[in-house]
């Protein structure tokens, strides 16, 4: 009798343990929005904060998106490192560390499929800040860096719209008519108005003297980007390596479906870029896209463990800003799926960053930057 009331109190124990970690469905306030400095991010069931033990916990890609951090998850062992800090966290041992070797008392949780972090604790050790918001019934998280434009109160008073649109998209409310009227009948539904699931930069081929105002417009925006580099690293010295990498930034190598690389070339463009920043990288762009390499072709890179991308949509360094913006509003609201904006160290595309950012914003549209661990988007669907 004793063994079988031990053996429901572990059961209990259990049910109580998982209960605690479902996202805030069972409380008053059943939806919570993240916000990351002035932007919203998407709203789902599967990436919605959740309370364990009085603490919010976010996925972890919160702080390696818009924040910049940098993410590794292996073996269970999810590791996050920011500004000379680091937090290691064994999802499987329940432990966690920081670079000293100092341990703290908030693990990390396996949920939905993704690792969840506790937000005081990362924000502590990375200097970001956090906050809880009010809005009518609705609770929002927002977690901010030194990029933050707006105050608590102002983004608040600048979101009602977005706040709304949101709800009504997660509840599946289409917009009331008019007080007094009601649809014709036989009337087709007005178009839902859309937006890119996400949107990621992408800095393409050799630097050029543009590159710098590049670097600036990125970081006056707070926007991350990936920096694909040709195999030779030409047009990149040591010093602009170091440069982007304290950035935040991501590198990847870029290849020309023509005449795909070998992954002995690879790995010696690899030892180029670890002499001139510790750093090394699996991610590949293909100029022509993945589809024009052959299956052949993709097992090989894939085997030698590189991540394929191509661009979804592109900027020509011949067009204006001014023109190149309309085009980009004008299909960004024709679409859901995430963008990969291909961009040249071309004299625009810094400025094309700044108005496509506000876009963004305005639109709460988030950024994806694209790191190892990001699903990868090419024309071929490789995601391995």
């Amino acid at each position: 009798m004793k063994k079988l009331w031990q053996r429901i109190g572990c059961l209990l124990a259990a049910v109580l343990l998982c209960c605690s970690l479902l996202p805030f469905a069972g409380a008053a306030k059943s939806v919570v929005l993240t916000a990351v400095n002035d932007s919203f991010l998407t709203l789902s069931d599967s990436t919605m904060p959740t309370r364990q033990n009085g603490e919010y916990y976010v996925p972890y890609s919160v702080f390696s998106g818009s924040l910049g951090v940098r993410a590794t998850y292996t073996n269970q062992v999810l590791a996050l490192s920011y500004g000379g800090n680091t937090l290691t966290f064994n999802t499987a041992a329940g432990t966690v560390y920081d670079q000293n070797m100092k341990s703290y008392s908030s693990p990390a949780y396996s949920i939905n499929g993704t690792v969840y972090v506790p937000v005081r604790l990362v924000c502590g050790r990375f200097g970001f800040s956090y906050s809880t918001l009010n809005s009518g019934d609705t609770l929002i998280l927002r977690i901010c860096s030194g990029s933050a434009s707006l105050s608590d109160s102002e983004f608040l008073s600048s979101s009602s719209a977005t706040i709304q649109s949101m709800l009504n998209a997660y509840n599946g409310v289409t917009a009331p008519t008019s007080p007094g009227t009601s649809p014709a009948p036989n009337q087709p539904t007005a178009p839902v108005q859309h937006k890119p699931s996400s949107v990621s930069f992408v800095l393409t081929g050799p630097a050029s003297e543009d590159t710098i105002s590049i670097l600036e417009a990125l970081a006056d925006t707070a926007r991350k980007a990936t920096f694909f580099l040709p195999a030779d690293l030409s047009g990149y010295d040591n010093n602009l390596l170091r440069r982007i990498a304290a950035a935040g930034h991501e590198f990847g190598l870029l290849a020309d479906a023509d005449t795909p690389p070998t992954t002995t070339e690879l790995a010696a463009a690899n030892k180029k870029l670890f002499d001139a920043t510790g750093l090394t990288t699996r991610l590949l762009f293909i100029e022509g896209g993945a589809d024009a390499l052959t299956a052949a072709q993709r097992d090989a890179l894939t085997g030698a463990g590189f991540r394929l991308w191509d661009e979804t949509h592109s900027v020509s360094a011949d067009d204006s800003v001014s023109r190149t913006v309309s085009s980009l509003t004008t299909t960004f609201s024709s679409i859901d799926s995430a963008v990969v904006l291909a961009l040249p160290h071309a004299q625009n595309s810094g400025q094309i960053i700044r108005e496509i950012s506000s876009l963004m914003r305005t639109n709460a549209i988030p950024e994806r930057p694209i790191a190892l661990l990001t699903t990868p988007i090419n024309r071929a669907n490789v995601i391995r």
